[in-house]
């Protein structure tokens, strides 16, 4: 227990001091340390690409699509309301399912709004 306190005393030290951020390193390579896990100091490609601007009529449920550039594979992915009516009472489009495969994204959304909004899918992809 003393020793947490003193490392957290030391590292609000520095931080007051203006020393900068301090960083956790593995005791035996060096390497930044995240949790648990050692951070690789090369970031992996990946690229985030949105679908198609989806209008969802109002008190209905629509689906948006989005796949992966050629030669790449998804690892995630999600979607975002747009609004399309200006001035109106918008974000009241709630998705309801979120799932991928290898290759793409799919995202379905409820409109519980009495006016149309937008939906748009993304996917994260990277190369294998």
């Amino acid at each position: 227990m003393r020793r947490i306190k003193v490392a957290a005393l030391t590292a609000a030290a520095l931080l007051t001091a203006g020393a900068g951020v301090a960083v956790a390193r593995n005791a035996d390579s060096g390497a930044p340390v995240q949790g648990d896990r050692a951070v690789s100091k090369a970031a992996a490609p990946f690229q985030r690409t949105f679908g198609d601007l989806v209008t969802v009529a109002a008190g209905q449920i629509g689906n948006a699509t989005v796949s992966c550039p050629a030669g790449t594979v998804s690892t995630g992915g999600g979607g975002v309301n747009v609004g399309l009516v200006a001035g109106a009472d918008t974000g009241r489009s709630f998705i309801i399912a979120s799932f991928g495969g290898t290759t793409g994204w799919q995202v379905t959304v409820r409109n519980t709004n009495t006016v149309q909004e937008g939906i748009r899918a993304f996917v994260v992809c990277t190369t294998p």
